[in-house]
């Protein structure tokens, strides 16, 4: 091959080679154009649409003896008629306790939270209240010692007795819970207690507007029996402390990792420290609990104590 046949095939060649670079960047170019990002609109579904069920439920009545029978189902409760013939169903009390108990919402916002949620316009209150609840007898303990402290003479009395009397309770269950005292003697004992404080906060008008202002808080839960539950229920602890002492590991393992990276690690701790507390609080080996779940069998149950 001679030079100038070398020279030839070298520069043909370098041609092809812009070719191909020319169409290669018009490739890029091209795929560029057509690249597609992604973009969402994340949205809720319309209106929920109330489902309505109606039973036709059938009455009897027997001329002579004036007997009334009247027909059973089991999606109707036994006083379903009349002017209670109309109830919510389970998924409206079930959002209506997660909005108050869950998320904390006044029990008075959640009607008109669930008629902007779903359009109904009414459920069974009284289902919320049917559900016991222990209040932390330390805070109450805080707020009375709050007003005994900046009130003088007479004004002491009020506050000072009644947390006299949450400790005398607060005493006894301790005593129960240290297995010095049986179940039938603690009950016992803790009726003479819930009677001293029934008439401690019985109602009355007092002088001192703190005192009253504790007097009818105080006295609306007791009337509701959410002051000394505990003397009933002795596996009901009359405090929170545990719960707080509970969230605080996890507090501080937040604050020392700077808070997890996503929602998903988020949701994988929050159900490991769940699953780890329960096994501990139900008196057993964390490890060992967690290698049961682990090899499919259930969460162990909690042991007598």
């Amino acid at each position: 091959m001679s030079h100038a046949e070398l020279v030839g095939l070298v520069m043909d060649l370098l041609e092809r080679v812009e070719v191909l670079e020319a169409e290669n960047a018009a490739l890029r170019v091209e795929n560029r154009a057509l690249k597609a990002e992604v973009a969402t609109v994340e949205d809720t579904p319309p209106q929920s649409v109330r489902v309505i069920k109606r039973f036709h439920v059938e009455v009897g009545f027997c001329p002579r003896c004036g007997w009334r029978g009247r027909g059973t189902h089991a999606e109707l409760m036994a006083g379903q008629h009349g002017a209670s013939a109309h109830r919510t169903g389970p998924q409206i009390l079930a959002q209506a306790f997660s909005l108050h108990y869950h998320h904390g919402l006044p029990l008075s916002k959640v009607p008109r939270v669930l008629k902007d949620m779903t359009g109904i316009t009414s459920y069974e209150a009284h289902a919320l209240a049917d559900i016991e609840q222990q209040k932390c007898l330390s805070h109450l303990l805080k707020n009375l010692s709050v007003v005994e402290e900046t009130r003088r003479g007479r004004a002491k009395r009020f506050a000072r007795d009644v947390k006299s009397t949450l400790r005398e309770a607060l005493a006894l269950w301790q005593e129960y819970r240290a297995g010095n005292c049986s179940l039938q003697a603690y009950r016992a004992r803790g009726q003479p207690i819930a009677d001293k404080l029934t008439w401690l906060l019985r109602d009355r008008v007092l002088s001192d507007s703190d005192n009253q202002r504790l007097l009818d808080g105080i006295g609306r839960q007791h009337d509701h029996g959410r002051v000394l539950l505990f003397l009933e229920h002795p596996e009901i602890e009359p405090t929170n402390n545990r719960a707080e002492r509970g969230l605080r590991g996890a507090v501080i393992a937040r604050k020392v990792s700077h808070c997890s990276k996503n929602e998903r690690g988020a949701a994988i701790y929050e159900a490991m420290k769940s699953v780890t507390a329960t096994i501990a609080l139900r008196g057993y080996r964390v490890a060992s609990g967690l290698s049961d779940l682990i090899r499919g069998m259930p969460m162990p149950s909690p042991q007598s104590r």
